[in-house]
């Protein structure tokens, strides 16, 4: 399952934290706040008694998930989710979706490619626990754990949308959202800011057990771990976007390491024919802030004119020997030496700002990076570098 960054919170206190946020910040999210609610700095409402569970699951005709019984032992509903969600129904208003909302299943389209876990099918044997017009779904047919998998069903995405594990994974993602936009200086992003900290130095040790924070991080709009995040993903062989830069701040945009190691790999990847992506380099120019997209176009010109980049490592100069010592390596065809040296030379290489995860050059440069298949580019990811930073 997906690592969830409050396990160090228990249900209330996360939830407590929940309210006093959402108070603050009712008029931003349309909360109606009552003189009680106010008063108590609790949104939510009374457990729900062991014979309303009870009631519910005899109803339904089986036994509800652990977190959500958790959730209905601390509280009887919720009163606000994400965009256009509304709140969580209290246990006696909860059901299957083909009770409660049959025009959603009609309206359907029949002539589309039957999905089981998607449309009309995962529709009907879903459980539909919000209130709003956009569904928050629990489906039965994915089970981990004693978990059921919950999907999102939203005016604006086709269809189901990302699948979480649990109804408490997917009510943490609608907390993230509302830390993101409404609550950025909340006492969760300072806690998560550590987490993302910790992850950071362990992967620089080579320690990849930590390396899913950043993701997670990043949905509570954490900037730097989503910039980390896009590193891990070019290093383990997922797509790295460039428009993920788009709408970063300039503490982002304006980092000496996104500008000078991350941004040619990105902008390699939007021109390369073979990756299909070419059209992100225009709305990436036309989107970004004035500057960055500057420095953008100004790299894509270099790349089609030398035909590649050419990456410098001179700022740590034990690393850059070790490069140059490689890249003599690779015009005689010793390709694995080379790898070798590379790393063999990577402990003294330091990032040039904490938004650095590798040297990155190693991936872009015109004569390196066929060096770099999927495979080494693991192995760099889990090989100890920076050892100064590390220790202090």
């Amino acid at each position: 399952m997906p690592r969830s960054l409050l396990s160090h919170l228990s249900l209330r206190s996360w939830l407590e934290r929940w309210s006093q946020e959402a108070i603050e910040q009712a008029e931003a999210i349309g909360l109606n706040v009552t003189d009680e609610m106010r008063a108590s700095g609790w949104i939510g409402a009374e457990p729900a008694s062991a014979p309303a569970v009870a009631a519910a699951e005899a109803r339904l005709g089986r036994a509800l998930p652990p977190s959500l019984r958790e959730f209905y032992a601390v509280t009887d509903g919720w009163p606000v989710l994400s965009m256009d969600f509304g709140g969580i129904r209290p246990v006696g208003e909860i059901g299957w979706t083909r009770d409660l909302d049959p025009d959603l299943i009609e309206a359907w389209p029949a002539d589309q490619e039957p999905d089981a876990d998607d449309g009309a099918p995962l529709l009907r044997r879903s459980l539909l626990l919000n209130t709003g017009p956009d569904r928050f779904l629990l489906d039965p047919a994915h089970v981990e754990q004693n978990e059921w998998a919950a999907v999102s069903f939203t005016s604006w995405y086709p269809g189901a949308g990302e699948q979480q594990p649990s109804f408490r994974a997917e009510l943490e993602d609608h907390y993230a959202t509302f830390v993101n936009f409404d609550v950025p200086r909340s006492q969760t992003r300072a806690e998560i800011a550590d987490q993302v900290e910790h992850a950071y130095r362990s992967l620089l040790a080579g320690r990849r057990e930590e390396e899913d924070i950043f993701e997670q991080a990043g949905r509570f709009g954490d900037e730097r771990a989503q910039v980390l995040a896009i590193q891990v993903n070019a290093l383990t062989g997922a797509p790295a976007d460039h428009s993920d830069l788009i709408w970063r701040s300039r503490a982002v945009t304006g980092d000496a390491a996104v500008q000078n190691d991350l941004l040619p790999l990105l902008v390699i990847g939007a021109l390369d024919p073979a990756a299909g992506e070419e059209h992100r380099m225009t709305s990436f120019s036309q989107s970004a802030p004035p500057e960055f997209a500057s420095q953008a176009r100004q790299l894509a010109v270099r790349y089609r004119f030398e035909r590649g980049l050419t990456a410098s490592f001179s700022r740590t100069p034990v690393f850059a020997r070790a490069v140059d010592q490689a890249r003599a390596l690779i015009q005689a065809g010793r390709e694995n030496e080379a790898f070798d040296v590379v790393l063999g030379g990577l402990r003294p290489w330091t990032p040039e700002s904490g938004m650095h995860l590798a040297p990155l050059g190693l991936l872009w440069d015109k004569e390196l990076g066929p060096l770099m298949t999927a495979e080494r580019r693991r192995r760099l990811l889990a090989s100890p570098r920076a050892t100064e930073l590390r220790s202090s």
